[in-house]
């Protein structure tokens, strides 16, 4: 190699960067700030030694910057700026700011610099805009213990934002720390969470417990916190079922499954801690957080309480624990409040919802001031099925232990049995989880509101029994735990309660013996809703006669008809297994046999639909604005070859001049046989007639006798479908 050679090399090398040994790294760069937010620096310690930050140097490569007199705790952040009121008025919140002379932070990047105040290199980071935080967000470390000078170890923050905010996250952990980056824990206040009930003295099984209440504003995760009791050695909380919400509690205890089992305390909400033995005769506990910071203490005593199996209870979380008024044996019956608000506490503002009544237009909501201040301006919102929320205001002022009751005014569009939310709103109740009450809204269900409309009675063997039901209202009607009767011999023979089914206004409903077997034997109706399956083998519903009874919570009669097989004579047929039952016109009585018939339907029923052989006043599957209208002319014929009356004209109106129909017309015998087909898959726009001439369709002249055509029309754009049934008859050869 020549000397030239070597020369180039030693030129073009850079000398290695020192650095002096320290956990401070630069964490997060505001270099880019929307008016008026200045720029600022954050730094983050890494060790749990505290860093004496004075005379610290921030450098770029044109400017310097001195730091006055600071310091920066282990695993903590503080963050540098010019404008501390300016930062804090456009980033509020509860972090460490410094003010200082902080150089200016070029928006095309710069080599930034940390100095200790021996001028060591500290923490080096060479930014440019192509690395992030150039669109008023700001710069990001992803990984503390990672490379300060890789471009891959920063980005742009993606921390959510308020109305007119840019992302960033001061004074706490970058939105785009790694999972494997060195914990960056966010230490939390004194009384953040509090011991807030103790059983020290249970009575067996019942194991010992401690229960913890978050009383911060953000959810906190109590992984790798200590509780120690007494001169034992501090126990590590594990990192399984530790996240508590604000306003929420978690149990610690050495025996998860039997205090599960006796209190009814779901899993998750027990943290399993190898607590050591709780002395009846008194002790101390502390509960710190995985930085060792103490954030509560108590010292009890055993005299507390004055019988085994009643647990310590904190008054106010707000005050220390290490003050022995602030505790008090708990006065609840069952001898605790385990997750449950302590019995001894009182908020300053704290409203209970406590009771409901219905009546007949309204919802009366009773709720009390348990707080120490007196509140106006409730919302009482009642959530009623999935449909309607209603909503009510007490304005009046509501002074502490007063009960005062709110009617809110029911819907006027439903029917039936709703469960029903009632929610509290004010702004300054502290107490979120007594706001919220469940209860049950019964309107009851008006006579023949509700028909039956169809029966399955005598399904297939692969099928199964099924009622359909017609809504003939404008509410939507609900029948929860209204009760279908059946009885082969006699009413009230077998009674199934019905699960949730909601009926829509002018719709149908079924109600099925097993849902999975009717939706197998009718799949096109799998994605519909209005089906209720009861989960069992049979509605006892007799082949040859049944008394079907619908009747409401208070045992009122909706509907009933006592069928006969008979009904089903009026179109012979020879077997009507799988065949349905279907009532021709809703507003007729139910128990007329003249206004039930055997379904004229090619799958031998219409469940959720119109019935093939209803009266025009169920319309629901006509589309509006369109009619349609049949006749033979003339009827009845005489098919006899005299030259006079020989043939009859089928004449189909729909009184659409534009809509391309598919139309279909099939002929029925008294016995529900197929005896001739006048139109299969015929094209028609507006009107058309066909020529009847009284022959099945192998030729041969039709019996004298009463027959019944089958009219279907259906479009694909729109895509809808239409039926219609008319009678003709054929007389005899006149003599």
């Amino acid at each position: 190699m020549s000397k030239l050679s070597l020369l180039f090399l030693f030129v073009v090398t850079p000398p290695l960067a020192v650095f002096a040994q320290s956990g401070v790294v630069i964490n997060e760069i505001m270099y880019a700030p929307k008016s008026p937010e200045p720029e600022w620096i954050e730094l983050y310690n890494m060790d749990s030694t505290v860093v004496d930050l004075t005379g610290w140097v921030i450098a770029t490569t044109s400017k310097t910057g001195t730091l006055p007199a600071a310091s920066i705790s282990g695993h903590r952040f503080i963050v540098l700026t010019k404008d501390s009121a300016a930062l804090i008025a456009w980033r509020p919140g509860n972090y460490t700011i410094v003010q200082g002379p902080l150089p200016d932070l070029p928006n095309a990047g710069t080599q930034l610099l940390l100095k200790n105040a021996g001028l060591q290199t500290i923490d080096s980071v060479p930014y440019l805009p192509s690395w992030g935080g150039s669109s008023s967000a700001s710069l990001e470390r992803r990984n503390v213990s990672g490379t300060s000078s890789d471009p891959t170890n920063w980005g742009t923050s993606i921390a959510p934002t308020s109305a007119g905010e840019t992302s960033a996250t001061p004074g706490a952990k970058n939105s785009l720390a790694s999972s494997d980056s060195t914990p960056t824990y966010i230490p939390a206040n004194p009384l953040d969470v509090v011991i807030n009930e103790i059983m020290f003295a249970p009575v067996s099984p019942e194991p010992e417990w401690i229960e913890l209440l978050n009383t911060a504003n953000d959810t906190i995760d109590l992984s790798h916190w200590q509780i120690t009791i007494g001169t034992n050695t501090p126990r590590t909380i594990a990192a399984t079922n530790t996240k508590v919400a604000p306003d929420s509690m978690v149990v610690l205890s050495a025996n998860p499954t039997p205090l599960a089992q006796i209190d009814s305390i779901a899993p998750f909400k027990i943290v399993q801690v190898s607590l050591p033995t709780l002395l009846n005769t008194g002790s101390t506990l502390a509960l710190r957080d995985p930085l060792g910071d103490l954030i509560d203490t108590i010292a009890y005593n055993g005299n507390w309480i004055a019988s085994n199996g009643t647990s310590i209870e904190r008054i106010d979380p707000g005050k220390a624990g290490s003050i022995p008024s602030n505790w008090a044996a708990c006065s609840d019956p069952k001898g605790s409040t385990i997750l449950r608000p302590n019995s001894c506490r009182i908020r300053t503002y704290d409203l209970a919802l406590i009771g409901a009544r219905v009546t007949e237009s309204n919802l009366y909501l009773e709720f009390k001031n348990i707080g120490k201040d007196t509140v106006a301006n409730t919302t009482l919102s009642v959530i009623i099925g999935d449909r309607d929320t209603v909503k009510a205001m007490a304005s009046e002022a509501i002074a502490p232990g007063n009960t005062i009751e709110v009617p809110v005014l029911l819907p006027e569009n439903i029917f039936g049995m709703w469960h029903a939310t009632a929610v509290l709103s004010n702004p300054l109740d502290e107490r979120p989880s007594n706001d919220t009450l469940l209860c049950s809204i019964d309107i009851p269900i008006p006579e023949d509101s509700l028909v039956i409309n169809e029966i399955m009675f005598d399904p297939t063997p692969a099928s199964c029994e099924w009622v359909e039901l017609y809504n003939r209202t404008k509410r939507w009607i609900s029948l929860d735990s209204t009760r279908l009767i059946t009885g082969e011999k006699r009413p009230a023979e077998y009674t199934h309660t019905i699960t949730p089914l909601i009926i829509a206004p002018d719709s149908f409903g079924v109600i099925a013996a097993d849902v999975g077997i009717f939706f197998s034997t009718y799949p096109r109706l799998r994605d519909r809703d209005g089906v209720a399956g009861l989960g069992v083998s049979t509605l006892d519903l007799g082949h040859d006669s049944c008394f079907l009874t619908l009747h409401d919570l208070d045992s009122t009669c909706i509907d009933s008809v006592h069928y006969l097989k008979g009904w089903q004579q009026s179109l012979v047929r020879k077997s009507f297994i799988g065949i349905s039952l279907e009532r021709k016109d809703p507003g007729m009585p139910s128990d007329l046999a003249s206004n039930w018939q055997a379904s004229i339907d090619s799958s031998g029923a219409t469940p959720l639909a119109k019935n093939s052989i209803a009266s025009s006043t169920i319309d629901s599957v006509v589309p509006i604005g369109t009619s349609f209208v049949t006749s033979f002319a003339p009827n009845p014929f005489s098919p006899d070859g005299d030259g006079f009356e020989d043939a009859s004209t089928l004449t189909i109106q729909t009184g659409d001049a534009t809509t391309e129909w598919a139309l279909r017309v099939r002929l029925f015998d008294l016995r529900g046989q197929i005896v001739r087909t006048l139109a299969d898959a015929v094209q028609m726009i507006g009107a058309t007639t066909i020529l009847f001439d009284g022959r099945k369709d192998n030729g041969q002249t039709l019996m004298p006798g009463l027959y019944t055509a089958l009219i279907e029309l259906s479009s694909q754009n729109p895509v809808r479908t239409m039926k219609q049934v008319v009678g003709v008859a054929i007389a005899g050869k006149r003599r």
